[in-house]
């Protein structure tokens, strides 16, 4: 079975040629998932659509507080604006998962 990242919406991040970081809410398992599939080539999907591959380079679990500003506003771009009503969802969750990859 292949490995899948889902996006609902093709954030500007995913145009980046070198890679992207995305941000996930916590739970053990899906932090134990991510972090057992670092090295691992995931296909990048939006909306069900296959964009590309790339690798996970890391899983660091963290405090929504702990993610720096400029990183989040970066990751919730969307058509060159920041989508804060996912900024704000963000910064809520009391621990996320911030997921690096690299394009394969």
């Amino acid at each position: 079975m292949s490995l899948v990242i889902k996006f609902s919406e093709k954030w500007d991040k995913l145009g980046h040629i070198d890679g992207f970081t995305t941000i996930r809410r916590y739970t053990p398992e899906k932090y134990g998932y991510y972090s057992s599939n670092i090295g691992n080539v995931f296909e990048v999907q939006v909306n069900g659509k296959r964009l590309y591959d790339a690798v996970l380079k890391s899983a660091a679990a963290m405090g929504s507080h702990e993610i720096d500003r400029e990183l989040l506003l970066e990751d919730t771009r969307l058509n060159g604006e920041s989508y804060y009503g996912w900024y704000s969802k963000i910064r809520q969750m009391d621990k996320v998962i911030l997921l690096e990859f690299e394009r394969y």
